[in-house]
């Protein structure tokens, strides 16, 4: 329901919280109970005038509830049982079609980006990965140091199919990797840092062309 509707409210409060850095969530209890308190008792009495109106607006509620149930049961279960037993990472935001093939993964620089990738994302084909800073440069690090880092070991996680010795481009969970920093400085040194890593540890991923990098427009 709440997909088909859409109203505009003008809000004026204190010191407003947001959910997390893209603050695509107003959290401030106090704007939840203005808002609770100017609409309920309203269209309480709105649905109770409205018989024909109410009636059609629970039966597409209904409705709605029902098709989410069908896609639900629907979904391809392989994906769904490969993210099970590769224990994915939590901050990867995963695509649902099953065909690895038909599919790319976006390695983008922190929460921000991240968040504006997965609404510009098709669901459908297209996951989302954020990176949190730097990652490690694994040109001078040593082996040790390149299995405790947690950014890399989310890395190989996300995208299923091993690295170095282990790598099997078989497994590969997608058909197109793609790098997507910042069109900045600090953007073209975790994209380098990227890069080698994917040399160093997966080189087979990139002669077999699946790994790509993308350039964002520059804002100034």
């Amino acid at each position: 329901m709440l997909g088909s509707i859409a109203a505009k409210l003008s809000v004026f409060i204190r010191d407003p919280q947001f959910q997390g850095q893209t603050k695509e969530k107003l959290t401030s209890s106090e704007a939840s109970k203005l808002v609770e308190t100017a609409l309920r008792d309203r269209f309480d009495h709105w649905l109770a005038q409205n018989p024909p109106q109410a009636d059609s607006l629970l039966a597409f509620v209904i409705e709605r509830a029902e098709e989410r149930l069908r896609r639900r049961e629907q979904k391809e279960t392989p994906r769904k049982s490969a993210t099970r037993r590769l224990r994915l990472p939590g901050k990867l935001t995963d695509c649902t079609r099953e065909r690895a093939e038909e599919t790319e993964i976006f390695l983008v620089e922190g929460d921000s980006a991240g968040g504006s990738a997965k609404q510009a994302r098709n669901r459908e084909t297209q996951a989302v990965l954020p990176l949190r800073g730097k990652i490690l440069n694994v040109a001078s690090a040593t082996t040790e140091k390149l299995r405790a880092n947690q950014e890399l070991r989310d890395l190989i996680e996300a995208l299923g199919c091993g690295s170095g010795d282990k790598f099997d481009l078989t497994k590969l969970r997608y058909g197109r990797v793609i790098i997507m920093t910042d069109a900045d400085v600090d953007g073209a040194h975790i994209a380098s840092l990227l890069m080698t890593f994917f040399y160093r540890e997966l080189p087979e991923l990139i002669r077999a062309g699946r790994l790509y990098l993308a350039q964002p427009p520059f804002t100034g």
